[in-house]
């Protein structure tokens, strides 16, 4: 029976060439040149186009006429929409994971929160930051909303590994300890308080942080 499923050769070129974009060896407004990509990663051309379209879908690369591809600019209107989306679906996720969250469930998170504040200098580490947000929404147990967040949180790092290698601030790491408390009292009411707060926070230091120094459009 056929399915819609991608070819591995397809996933494997797909990987490589999103993983090179979101850690910036390919930095934005870069041109990609399909047949470079396909020696880059020793295949033909044709998975590579097809990996570029699917990226494009994400936002992530824009398609030239009639010269090819391009890494996105990151613009301040990618920043807030963003910001925007996560405002809207994060308190709800943590609202709703502190109704259905177990003591292991909690358990893991605090492992992780720690894990995120002792890991390297002050400024976060932007995966493992992510990987505690990304487990609270998995407490929701909606896992179409995960899917999204986490292909927002692909744009939050990326957002500030291009800010980090252009030697602009990125924003310092935080516990997560108010969020937590609310979770281990099983109070959605505070857990959707504290995340609306912190990330209402959290795009106030976006924006005095990166926005200054990116395209407006």
């Amino acid at each position: 029976m056929k399915t819609d499923r991608p070819e591995p050769k397809q996933e494997r070129v797909y990987g490589l060439l999103r993983a090179d974009i979101l850690r910036c060896d390919l930095r934005p407004g870069q041109l990609i040149i399909e047949a470079e990509l396909a020696e880059r990663y020793g295949t033909s051309k044709t998975p590579v186009r097809q990996a570029l379209s699917r990226l494009a879908v994400e936002n992530i690369v824009d398609t030239l006429p009639r010269r090819g591809w391009m890494v996105r600019h990151i613009t301040v209107r990618d920043v807030r929409h963003v910001y925007l989306l996560r405002r809207l679906l994060e308190p709800e996720a943590a609202a709703m994971a502190a109704e259905l969250a177990t003591p292991d469930d909690i358990a893991r998170l605090e492992r992780l929160d720690e894990e995120q504040w002792t890991a390297g200098h002050e400024e976060m580490d932007f995966s493992l930051h992510s990987g505690f947000h990304l487990a609270v929404a998995e407490l929701a147990r909606v896992p179409r909303m995960t899917e999204i967040l986490a292909g927002l949180h692909t744009h939050v790092q990326w957002f500030l590994r291009v800010q980090a290698l252009d030697e602009g601030r990125v924003p310092r790491k935080h516990r997560h300890e108010k969020l937590l408390a609310a979770l281990r009292d099983r109070d959605p009411r505070a857990a959707r308080d504290v995340m609306t707060h912190n990330l209402a926070a959290a795009d106030i230091r976006i924006a005095n942080a990166i926005v200054g120094d990116l395209d407006p459009a």
